[in-house]
């Protein structure tokens, strides 16, 4: 995962490590819920950048432009990967656990994160658990 860094006035600062602290998040996650905020307020596009979810037919095709990663999966199965990258995407979920969701692809916490690899190419990716999480809503919604 890449990071960024952002200037803030030292009073803002204090006060965004304060609302971290009171809702027992991080500043990423918190920062996270702004945005999600503003996406259902409709004042940001409910997109993730990089990231494509759709519809084929009877499957759902997950796409990661940048790093190759490319799943298509039946449904029913893309409901379940949802569910687990949501499972994965909790801080309850940080203990050591690994999804093999059929016998090329597996999902697992690495770090703070959740990684996601195809082991068909090689691919993989690491992902913040609040990307992750945007990504299993967005896997739930395209398998309805």
């Amino acid at each position: 995962m890449s990071s960024y860094t952002v200037a803030l006035a030292p009073e803002r600062f204090a006060q965004l490590k304060n609302l971290a602290a009171l809702e027992g998040s991080s500043l990423a996650d918190t920062l996270a819920g702004f945005l999600d905020e503003a996406i259902a307020a409709k004042r940001l596009p409910d997109e993730l950048p990089g990231w494509k979810v759709e519809r084929v037919g009877g499957n759902v095709l997950l796409t990661h432009a940048a790093s190759g990663f490319a799943k298509l999966v039946p449904a029913a199965e893309a409901k379940m990967l949802g569910e687990e990258f949501l499972r994965f995407a909790q801080p309850a979920g940080r203990r050591a656990a690994t999804l093999d969701l059929d016998t090329m692809t597996e999902i697992r916490r690495q770090g703070a994160g959740v990684l996601i690899r195809d082991a068909n190419s090689f691919v993989e990716h690491t992902l913040a658990a609040n990307v992750a999480a945007d990504i299993g809503r967005r896997l739930i919604r395209a398998a309805a």
